[in-house]
């Protein structure tokens, strides 16, 4: 495996009443390609900002985040915007599905955002909603889908662009422990089979019992990395 992500003594702070209250302090990660990767720790420990950063959605107060080898602070926001979009694709717990969009209108748009019309993202979104059991489902919104459905809808959204990373901020919270399971199954062969790099934040140990390595987040250090 290689190294697709290096984050090197990055520390995150946040104003808060005239102060900066630190959220990451000096964070060491490396993550390599192919990897399948929990985060956990008590809310407060710092697991979605650096989620977001990771997603660079965020900039680092201090240190240095590569991805790919490409120091991410010598980007412009839209450099960093274009290879979010094209490398990065994000799956959430509220699934965060446009609920005037139809689940292949939902899933068509990262390819739209990157320039591709309706029509032409259309075959794309068909196949991966195909793909993901959905065949039946592309016309409907996300109101006619159950939970599950909408996961599966949302993981498409996430696949389509065909990223290198995937992070999943509690993926299976909002389901019933059995679809719940059947979403982190999926998760887990995509990883096995088209060596997707998937990065998982979670609070449930039997979800991060099933992924090669848990990284731990206590008061913004990684306490343990197993």
């Amino acid at each position: 495996m290689s190294s697709l992500i290096e984050l090197k003594h990055v520390t995150k702070k946040y104003p808060l009443n005239g102060q900066h209250v630190p959220i990451l302090n000096a964070i060491d990660l490396t993550i390599q390609a192919g990897e399948l990767i929990a985060i956990m720790g008590p809310s407060g420990a710092g697991k979605s900002t650096l989620m977001n950063l990771l997603g660079l959605l965020d900039r680092p107060c201090s240190g240095e985040y590569h991805i790919e080898g490409k120091h991410i602070a010598t980007l412009s926001d839209d450099a960093l915007a274009t290879l979010r979009n094209r490398h990065i694709g994000f799956v959430f717990q509220t699934f965060c599905l446009l609920p005037r969009l139809t689940a292949l209108q939902n899933v068509c748009l990262p390819l739209q955002y990157r320039g591709l019309s309706a029509i032409a993202a259309k075959p794309a979104g068909l196949k991966i909603l195909a793909d993901m059991g959905l065949s039946d489902h592309v016309n409907h919104y996300p109101t006619q889908l159950s939970g599950g459905q909408q996961q599966r809808v949302a993981i498409a959204r996430a696949l389509i662009g065909d990223p290198k990373l995937i992070l999943a901020d509690e993926p299976t919270g909002a389901l019933d422990s059995q679809t719940g399971q059947s979403i982190m199954d999926f998760l887990i062969d995509l990883n096995k089979q088209a060596k997707k790099t998937i990065v998982i934040i979670t609070h449930d140990e039997k979800i991060s019992a099933q992924c090669h390595r848990i990284i731990t987040l206590q008061d913004g250090c990684v306490e343990r990395d197993t």
